[in-house]
């Protein structure tokens, strides 16, 4: 039986990680723009003489690249995030088993009782 805290921080787990899955799917359709071009993500946006390069959209190329750093810091803010819920999740889901061992064990005990009383 799951407890409306541990159903609540569940569901903020599967939360987090749809807004991962979105944020990295961003990313590879960055990466997969950045692929076409000569420049990619690393490489100058100017040639030899110091000049823009006349190759490739500069300005698109410059916001991908943006989109990649940036969705690679909220992908580690995101998963941060989901290390610490999932570690309260864990904790909440020990503590529900042990008061269920408990609640148990009283029960064993309490039908043995009775079971002694009856003979």
């Amino acid at each position: 039986m799951m407890s409306g805290l541990t159903s609540s921080s569940r569901e903020e787990l599967l939360r987090l990680d749809e807004q991962r899955a979105a944020v990295m799917r961003q990313i590879e359709e960055a990466m997969a723009f950045l692929n076409t071009t000569p420049v990619g993500l690393n490489g100058p946006l100017v040639d030899g003489e110091g000049f823009p390069r006349n190759d490739c959209d500069l300005y698109a190329v410059r916001r991908a690249r943006q989109a990649v750093i940036c969705g690679r810091n909220d992908l580690k803010a995101l998963e941060n995030s989901m290390h610490e819920k999932l570690a309260l999740l864990h904790e909440e889901n020990q503590e529900e088993a042990t008061k269920q061992m408990e609640r148990d064990n009283e029960a064993r005990r309490k039908g043995k009782s009775d079971a002694l009383q009856r003979e």
